[in-house]
């Protein structure tokens, strides 16, 4: 995982109703499509994890998913 916020989130004395909040495993699931772990380096993937369909594009829709047909392209 990237940045401060993360390893706080996960140090032991955070509290456990608080690692569970959705927006925090929404936020925690981002970091780990977009950032390497921080044992290789904490950097920026440059590369996707995971195939574009399956990626978080939205924290406030988290169904939202990028289409593209011919020459158009929406999130949704």
């Amino acid at each position: 995982m990237a940045g401060c916020c993360s390893v706080r989130l996960v140090a032991p004395a955070t509290p456990d109703w608080m690692k569970t909040l959705p927006a925090i495993t929404t936020l925690h699931t981002i970091w780990e499509q977009q950032f390497e772990p921080r044992e290789q380096g904490g950097r920026w993937r440059p590369e996707p994890a995971l195939p574009a369909a399956q990626l978080i594009n939205s924290p406030y829709d988290l169904d939202a998913r990028n289409g593209k047909k011919r020459a158009t392209v929406w999130l949704g």
